[in-house]
């Protein structure tokens, strides 16, 4: 999965830690036995871990608008895209015979891909309190886009590529 960047993803651990810390008061005031606690604190580990993934993961774009089939690669694993879908850096879309595609990007570029295409996001870094830092590579590799620039090729031309 792509994670956040820099001052952005340090951001968001923080948030996690102040989380953690009360856990681990609870659990030490805890009345059970050292069996229960013992599993309490695994069970913590287990959904700090989980918590910190997902405050990391950050997708780049979803799936707008569809009509036909569609799917993204994502380091050789293929899955089916539908309305809503997200897309991360270093996916690969497809777009079937016969359909069409507008993804949306979170800094609100836009993409229309028409039938027959493929098109890669290699590279897709937004941050929204510090745009210039920001940039993004896509490639199209077959086929035929529309592309409406966002808030990182209105801000920084040479950031898009």
């Amino acid at each position: 999965k792509q994670l956040l960047f820099g001052r952005e993803q340090t951001a968001k651990y923080r948030q996690i830690i102040p989380f953690r810390n009360r856990l681990v008061g609870i659990i030490k005031e805890c009345p059970y036995s050292p069996e229960v606690i013992i599993m309490l604190k695994k069970l913590t580990g287990m959904l700090l871990l989980l918590a910190s993934t997902l405050a990391l993961a950050v997708p780049a774009a979803y799936v707008h608008e569809m009509t036909g089939s569609g799917s993204a690669t994502t380091k050789g694993q293929a899955r089916n895209l539908a309305v809503g879908g997200l897309l991360e850096s270093g996916d690969v879309i497809s777009v079937a015979k016969g359909g069409s595609m507008t993804v949306k990007f979170e800094d609100g570029q836009i993409v229309v891909l028409q039938e027959n295409s493929r098109f890669a996001i290699e590279k897709y870094e937004y941050n929204k309190q510090k745009v210039a830092e920001s940039s993004a590579v896509m490639s199209l590799l077959s086929g035929g886009m529309r592309f409406i620039t966002g808030v990182i090729g209105g801000t920084r031309k040479d950031a898009i590529a």
